[in-house]
This record gives C-alpha cells, sequence and structure tokens, in this order.
C-alpha cells in the first residue's frame, strides 16, 4: 500500500526520462564519483581483476594487466587484492553450504553474485532471526534472504524494485522452493525534501513492522542526476521492531543520513573492504 506522505517532507515530481534498466546497465565501464574518484565497486573492473571462480579470464595476460596498474595505484591495488580474496573465500563458504547451487540459473545479463556480500546476508539474517524483512533491489540478494528465512525455519520476505523488467527477471529465476518466503512488488519512486536535503523513497511499501530492512536499490542515476540518498530506512522506523536492523549494500550518503535522522539508538557497523553498512538497535 502507498506509504503515508511524512511529515517535514517536501515532495518534488519525479522527471518524467526513460529509465535505464539496472540490469542491462554495463557495468565494465569505469564512472566518477562526484569528487572524481572511482566508484569503489568497480575497483576490480578497472583493475582487470575478476572474482576467483571466473577462471576463463585468468591467464597471463590478466597477470600482466594486474601487475602494471598494481604499480601505478599500490593503494588501489591492495584494496582490490583485499577484496577478491575475501569474495573467493565467502564463496568457499557459501558453496560448503550448499548455497551457491541455486545461482546456476541466474541470467548473464543481470548483476552477478557478489559472494562476500551474500554470505554477510545470510549469516545476519541466521543470526539476528528476523520475522519481516523488508529489501529494496531485488536480484541475488532476494534468493540468499529466502534461502536464510527457510533454514531459520520462519520469516517473510517483502522484495520491492523500482524497476518492472528486473522484477520480473529476478522472479524468472527464483527457485520453486523459495516462493512461499517472498512476495515480489513494483514501486514508484518520489523525490522530496527531508531534513533541508533532497532524497528519494519507494511510495508503494507494504504496511507491516520490520525486523530487517536492505537498501541496495534503486539505482540513484536512473531517476535523478544528482541525488543519491534514499530514506525508505528512516521511513519505515516508526513502525519497526525493536529489533529493527538496517543493512546498506555500499551507499554511503544514504548511510550517513540513515544514521544522522534515525529517531532511537544504534549501533553501526562498517565493512570498508565490502562496502556495507549496518544500524541496528
Amino acid at each position: 500500500m502507498p506509504m503515508d506522505k511524512p511529515r517535514g517532507v517536501v515532495f518534488i515530481p519525479t522527471p518524467n526520462e526513460n529509465h535505464v534498466n539496472k540490469s542491462l546497465r554495463n557495468v565494465n565501464q569505469p564512472s566518477l564519483t562526484s569528487n572524481g574518484s572511482l566508484r569503489a565497486h568497480e575497483f576490480p573492473a578497472y583493475f582487470g581483476v575478476t572474482t576467483m571462480d571466473a577462471s576463463h579470464r585468468l591467464c597471463t595476460l590478466t597477470v600482466l594487466r594486474t601487475a602494471k596498474r598494481a604499480l601505478r595505484h599500490p593503494r588501489r591495488a591492495w584494496v582490490v587484492e583485499k577484496r577478491e580474496w575475501g569474495i573467493y573465500a565467502a564463496y568457499r563458504r557459501l558453496k560448503k553450504l550448499g548455497l551457491t547451487q541455486m545461482y546456476g540459473n541466474t541470467p548473464s545479463y543481470v548483476y552477478q553474485p557478489d559472494w562476500a556480500d551474500l554470505l554477510n546476508i545470510y549469516e545476519t539474517v541466521r543470526r539476528r532471526k528476523p520475522r519481516i524483512i523488508i529489501e529494496f533491489g531485488s536480484g541475488c540478494s532476494t534468493l540468499m534472504f529466502a534461502r536464510a528465512l527457510v533454514d531459520n525455519g520462519s520469516g517473510y520476505l517483502y522484495s520491492i524494485d523500482a524497476s518492472e523488467p528486473f522484477l520480473r527477471r529476478t522472479q524468472s529465476y527464483l527457485p520453486e522452493n523459495l516462493k512461499p518466503y517472498v512476495s515480489l512488488s513494483y514501486s514508484e519512486i518520489e523525490i522530496g525534501e527531508m531534513s533541508g536535503q533532497n532524497v528519494m523513497w519507494h511510495q508503494s511499501v507494504p504496511d507491516v513492522p520490520a525486523d530487517l530492512v536492505y537498501l541496495d536499490g534503486p539505482d540513484y542515476q536512473d531517476f535523478s542526476a544528482d541525488i543519491e540518498t534514499q530514506a525508505d530506512g528512516i521511513l519505515l522506523e516508526s513502525k519497526a521492531s525493536k529489533d529493527y536492523t538496517i543493512l546498506i549494500d555500499g551507499r554511503w550518503q544514504t548511510f550517513e543520513f540513515t544514521r544522522d535522522n534515525l529517531k532511537g539508538r544504534y549501533s553501526e557497523t562498517v565493512d570498508h573492504t565490502h562496502f556495507w553498512e549496518c544500524l541496528s538497535r
């Protein structure tokens, strides 16, 4: 159901433009942040480094290119090295748990699994045992959330996406045994002002008390050229459970805005290697 208009929020009409489907974006082309630095999730592509299970790309040429770029940018190279080995270790851990097979039918044109993020999702859900999860941005994470709920023996996932094509694709590779634990729905994006800052949020969100919220969508550039902050985690706080947790996938401005505007007291955890942030009561 549509969310009520939050107090202190000035609505700004969303531009009428053709949104680029995030599943078709060429993520191998480096892009820069507002301060001119390389976006964190594109370090591996920039250095010619791929995840460890992409064995078809492991060749002498790859080694030489990686060595050359490492000499030019040693600090960035160390970040990539640490991240990629972490992804490999996470993959081995998930494979041992039998949690990698369900990604065998994932289409090549969608974002591929980030094993470190998926392991963090699985362990967070298993440890905190949320009853209700609201996910913004469907995809590989949807499968892992649902599987963790299955292993917990209870819980339900509401997965919301601002891209109808991407939502349909997630539905197409969601395993049958996980579907009873998941609701996939579409929501338009609202843009407005909150606490003196322009932000965006999803219009249609289930009216349920969330235990865990995951912020991994929308792709901000599909809706605005200069807004990189969303307010969903804040708007859901008033109805959330006493164990409310917000997990954010590498959206630093959203993390800071959320942390600074939540009403309750929260502990924070930041992983600078795999680019996720967590706020929990």
